[in-house]
């Protein structure tokens, strides 16, 4: 049985989650993505065929493999486990506070959550509308 004496809801957090801005950013999009895509896709793969079939990367060469799997191989995310930035993000807007934005985004997340359990396992008739039907009472907040 799960314990709640030390839970938090996410109405609550939200409620008092204080910020002065939101910040939005865009990644893995774009033409200078794509070019680096190009490159740094067949530059891993030329080294991951290597390793696996002759085994002979030097040490270099394990670092940047290394470093392209990070980037290539896996889900990526805005923010890394660094707390960096993925290399392909740019900021998209700024919004205040107090912008119609913001609000609308808090109104969003303040949506109470019900747990559906195997929503995505059949059968599935009508999990769309109803999915539908909640994202359109999201937008009308």
């Amino acid at each position: 049985m799960k314990s709640i004496m030390n839970s938090v809801t996410s109405s609550h957090y939200i409620k008092s989650l204080a910020f002065d801005y939101i910040e939005t950013y865009s990644f893995q999009r774009g033409d200078e993505y794509q070019a680096a895509m190009q490159v740094l896709r067949p530059e891993r793969n030329r080294l991951k065929v290597r390793k696996q079939k002759r085994n002979n990367l030097n040490e270099n060469e394990e670092i940047r493999l290394s470093e392209l799997d990070a980037l290539l191989a896996m889900t990526q995310y805005l923010i890394d486990n660094n707390g960096l930035f993925h290399f392909s993000s740019q900021r998209t807007n700024t919004f205040q506070y107090d912008h119609e934005v913001t609000k609308l985004l808090r109104n969003i997340l303040l949506t109470k959550i019900t747990d559906v359990n195997n929503w995505m396992c059949a059968p599935f008739t009508g999990m769309l509308s109803c999915s539908i039907k909640v994202r359109a009472k999201l937008y009308l907040l």
